[in-house]
C-alpha cells in the first residue's frame, strides 16, 4: 500500500496500482468471485474486499462520499467547471473543450454500473471502461438533461417513485444563465433539489464557471470538479463554517480533496453525444420550447411555487411603451389648465408615471388639446 499526505493533513490510503491489475483481470474473467464492501466500524474507512485485496478510502474523500450517498439513502450535487483555476495550475484555461461534460458522463456511468462500488478502485488505477449498454444508459433523457424544464422534470418525484443513482444537467448557464429571467423557475428547481433524495443520490452539473448560473443554484453544490486541463481535473469540497457574529451570513470555502486523470469519450459515442446536442439546441430554438415554458411557469403558479409571477414590474423597471399605456389611462386633466411643470410632478405623485420630458410633453399636449406651438410655449414657460 502506498500512504500520501494531502494538504489538508488526512492520510490517504491508495490502492497498489500491481494488485488492481490482478484485480481487474479477475473481476473480467469471473464477475461473481468473493467481493465485499463495507465501513470500518472503528474508523469508518471506506472497505472493498476482492478475493485476498483489500482497499480503503478514508473518511471524507469522494468514493467514500459517492459509496455513502447510494448506499445510505444521502444526497448530494455537484458542480463541473473548466474556466476558473484551483489548485492545479495551468495557463491555458479555456470555458469549453476541457472535459467537463466527459467527466461528468464518466461519473454517472461508474456510479449507475452493476459493478459499483467495487469498479471505484479499477477507476483510481485508470482500469475501468463504461461499455456502449452503460453509455447508452447514461444519454438517456432519465439521466442526462440540457435544459432548466429537463431539469425539474428530471428530479420531480413520479409515482410509484423511482430513484436513480446519479443524474446530470449539462451546460447549466444554457438555460439558467446569471439573470432574473429565469430566477422564478430556478427557484422552484432550487427547492426541488433540496427534497430530491426520493428521486437520485447524486446529481451533477456542468458549466464553464460558477459565476454564469443563476445565484439560487450557485450555493447547491457539494463539490466542485475543476478541469484544470484537458483530461485532468481535481475535486474541491465547499466547506461552509458558522458565522457567529452574523449568523445570516455564514463563511464558505474550498477544501483540496483529491485530483487525477480523466478519460476521453469514443469516438462513436463522442458523434452520438454531438448529435444529441444538436437536437437539443433546435429543441431549444423552437416554438416548442418556448410552450413547455410558458406551460411550466403556469403549473407553478397554481401550485403555488411561483407567487410572484405575474406580478407588475415596478415603475422604474417598466418600459417607456408601458409607461405611456398607464399614462393614458389617467383621466385627461380638463382646465384649468396646469403649467408643464406642475403637470409632470402631478402625474409622478399621484400616478406614479416617471417619464422623460420629450414623452411628457407629448403626452401633455394630448392631455390639453394642444398644438405643437402652443406645448412648446408653456415649455419655455416652465424652464
Amino acid at each position: 500500500m502506498e500512504t500520501r499526505h494531502t494538504p489538508n493533513g488526512n492520510v490517504k490510503i491508495l490502492p497498489d496500482i500491481t494488485n488492481i491489475e490482478v484485480v481487474s483481470d479477475t473481476l473480467k474473467e469471473n464477475p461473481s468471485v468473493y467481493k465485499r464492501c463495507y465501513k470500518d466500524k472503528y474508523n469508518d474507512d471506506l472497505v472493498i474486499q476482492i478475493e485476498k485485496f483489500e482497499f480503503r478510502f478514508p473518511i471524507g474523500s469522494f468514493p467514500h462520499y459517492v459509496y455513502t450517498a447510494v448506499f445510505e439513502n444521502y444526497y448530494f450535487s455537484y458542480l463541473v467547471t473548466s474556466f476558473t483555476q484551483g489548485r492545479v495550475m495551468n495557463e491555458l484555461q479555456f470555458q469549453y473543450g476541457m472535459g467537463k461534460t466527459t467527466t461528468a458522463m464518466f461519473f454517472s456511468a461508474l456510479i449507475n454500473s452493476k459493478l459499483f462500488p467495487y469498479n471505484i478502485m479499477l477507476w483510481t488505477a485508470g482500469k475501468w471502461m463504461p461499455n456502449n449498454r452503460l453509455w447508452d444508459i447514461v444519454m438517456d433523457r432519465d439521466h442526462l438533461t440540457f435544459n432548466i424544464i429537463g431539469a425539474y422534470r428530471m428530479i420531480t418525484p413520479s409515482t410509484p417513485p423511482i430513484k436513480l443513482r446519479h443524474k446530470l444537467w449539462d451546460d447549466v448557464a444554457l438555460t439558467a444563465p446569471k439573470s432574473s429571467s429565469t430566477d422564478h423557475v430556478a427557484k422552484a428547481l432550487r427547492g426541488k433539489l433540496t427534497a430530491a433524495r426520493p428521486t437520485v443520490s447524486i446529481f451533477g452539473m456542468t458549466t464553464a464557471s460558477r459565476n454564469e448560473i443563476s445565484s439560487v443554484l450557485r450555493a447547491a453544490p457539494l463539490f466542485e470538479i475543476i478541469m484544470s486541463q484537458r483530461g485532468y481535473f481535481e475535486i474541491q469540497k465547499v466547506r461552509r463554517q458558522k458565522n457567529f457574529r452574523d449568523p445570516e451570513k455564514d463563511f464558505s470555502f474550498f477544501r483540496y480533496m483529491e485530483e487525477g486523470p480523466s478519460i476521453e469519450l469514443p469516438k462513436h459515442i463522442q458523434a452520438k453525444y454531438d448529435d444529441l446536442r444538436i437536437r437539443e439546441q433546435k429543441y431549444l430554438e423552437s416554438r416548442e420550447y418556448f410552450t413547455d415554458y410558458k406551460n411550466l411557469v403556469k403549473q407553478l403558479k397554481r401550485q403555488g411555487e411561483a407567487p410572484d409571477f405575474a406580478e407588475e414590474a415596478p415603475p422604474e423597471i417598466v418600459d417607456l411603451k408601458k409607461q405611456q399605456e398607464r399614462a393614458k389611462a389617467v383621466p385627461i386633466i380638463q382646465p384649468p389648465k396646469l403649467s408643464f411643470r406642475k403637470w409632470m410632478a402631478l402625474m409622478r405623485e399621484k400616478y406614479g408615471v416617471k417619464i422623460g420630458q420629450s414623452d411628457g410633453l407629448k403626452l401633455y399636449r394630448e392631455s390639453f388639446g394642444l398644438t405643437k406651438k402652443e406645448a412648446n410655449e408653456e415649455l419655455e414657460k416652465s424652464s
